[in-house]
This record gives structure tokens, C-alpha cells and sequence, in this order.
């Protein structure tokens, strides 16, 4: 692998560290991004909303859940770039 090719995964592993979709965004990957991004922004909104009205007890499920979709989000950047 050239170096170019791992600071392009390495640019788009930290963009989407940071902002869910902006890693596939930046690999050209238009329409993927888009889903990620809009999808994360929405459910970032509906669970800090839930979370308000419940008094932070819906945190608690749905924290782990918003993780787990961060961390797919990382894994699929990853993937694509490797070709998985």
C-alpha cells in the first residue's frame, strides 16, 4: 500500500471520527455519506430529545446504541478503503 493510500484512509477515518458520514463523503462516496450523515444527525436529535424527557434514564439504552452506530460508521470507511 503507498503512502498516499493510508492517509487517505487515515484523513477518512478521522473525519468520520468526528462527524459520522464525512469519511465517505470525502472517499467519493456520495450517497452513502449522505444516509450516514442525515441518519446521525436525526438519531443524535430524537435521543437527546428522549433523553431530556426521560430525565437521562433513556441514556442508558440509547447511548450504547448511537456507539455501535458510530462504530459501524468507522468499520465501513475502513472496509471500503481495504476493499472488504
Amino acid at each position: 500500500m503507498s503512502g498516499e493510500n493510508e492517509n487517505s484512509l487515515g484523513i477518512a477515518l478521522v473525519l468520520s471520527f468526528f462527524i459520522a458520514g464525512v469519511g465517505q463523503l470525502y472517499q467519493g462516496r456520495t450517497k452513502e455519506g449522505a444516509v450516514v450523515l442525515v441518519g446521525g444527525l436525526l438519531y443524535g436529535a430524537i435521543a437527546f430529545t428522549i433523553t431530556l424527557l426521560t430525565a437521562g434514564v433513556a441514556g442508558l439504552v440509547l447511548g450504547p446504541i448511537g456507539i455501535a452506530y458510530w462504530l459501524f460508521n468507522l468499520y465501513d470507511v475502513y472496509a471500503q478503503f481495504l476493499d472488504l
